[in-house]
């Protein structure tokens, strides 16, 4: 047989879903994603084909060092995969694409939401989001107030995501930062989809100071009503914790800080972990807990 026919056969279908449940008992990942990782893993082990060749029964290749080595290779892809916050390049490449071809004088809600809702779902934090999205602002704005000027630090993106029409009126600038080229280059396709053109995204690295991301809006006073840290403060604190110093710098008013309930690979619940983190960082600011509140799989805490 050759290769097409063995992966096609139903011994290695039986294999990939065999592997494919586990798999999703762990982690979540997508079930047609997971089942495409664990088809090309299977399809690049010479050796694990050549064996599915042979047409054994399923329990005798479970029983295989070659069946754990290829589950074991599987799960190390999805779980890398899930890591990536902004994994799908190409698609969002495409989406974007499609933003910046629609009339900008006359743009339908109807031709540029169903792009809008599939950009969302290319970004691990920002799909997370999606199921309870307007229930949380609703519970942030009964603590805030619908601000009249936000920053968004680490923002992904999280902007598509916001109720612009509840803040129309009130929000005069919405400043989105992160250091991810795609994702400003989304948020840059949509800006001129916003009410009011009050979005700014703006490429920025936490390693740089709050000067140079005044120096790129261009906006002036670079003070904010409200400032976002979406499950950000316990990332930074992973990544090298004197980091978080430049965020308890962080120039706005009232904060906003969110952490996750379980990890964002497995459903293994990490709230203690994450709560700590956040717990240490608001003990090194001056701002105290006005509110709190959890939905989902986010916890969130309110600062001013």
């Amino acid at each position: 047989m050759d290769k097409e026919q063995i992966l096609e056969s139903d011994l290695a279908e039986n294999v990939v879903s065999s592997i494919l449940e586990a798999t999703l008992k762990k982690y979540k990942i997508d079930p047609v994603e997971g089942y495409s990782i664990v088809m090309d893993t299977i399809d690049k082990n010479p050796k694990f084909l050549q064996l599915l060749e042979k047409n054994p029964s399923l329990k005798d290749i479970q029983k295989t060092h070659l069946y754990n080595e290829v589950k074991h290779k599987a799960k190390h892809t999805v779980y890398y995969r899930l890591r990536q916050y902004n994994s799908d390049l190409e698609t969002q490449k495409s989406l974007i694409a499609d933003l910046e071809a629609l009339d900008l004088h006359e743009p339908k809600e109807e031709e540029y939401g169903p792009i809008i809702k599939e950009l969302a779902q290319t970004h691990t934090s920002t799909r997370e989001r999606l199921n309870h999205n307007p229930d949380f602002y609703e519970k942030v704005f009964q603590v805030t107030g619908v601000p009249t000027s936000i920053l968004d630090v680490g923002c992904g993106l999280n902007p598509v995501l916001f109720p612009w029409s509840k803040a129309d009126g009130h929000l005069r600038s919405y400043v989105g930062l992160d250091k991810d080229l795609s994702c400003i280059s989304a948020l840059s396709a949509f800006a001129p989809l916003v009410p009011g053109k009050i979005l700014f995204p703006v490429r920025w690295n936490i390693r740089e100071n709050w000067e140079t991301a005044r120096l790129k809006t261009g906006i002036r006073p670079f003070h904010f009503d409200v400032a976002f840290f979406m499950k950000l403060i316990p990332v930074i604190s992973r990544i090298e914790d004197e980091l978080s110093n430049i965020l308890l710098a962080a120039p706005a008013d009232t904060w906003v800080i969110t952490g996750s309930i379980t990890a964002m690979t497995t459903y293994r619940n990490i709230e203690r972990r994450e709560q700590r983190v956040v717990r240490q960082f608001i003990e090194k600011s001056k701002k105290s807990v006005i509110a709190e509140f959890s939905m989902a799989d986010e916890f969130c805490k309110i600062l001013k």
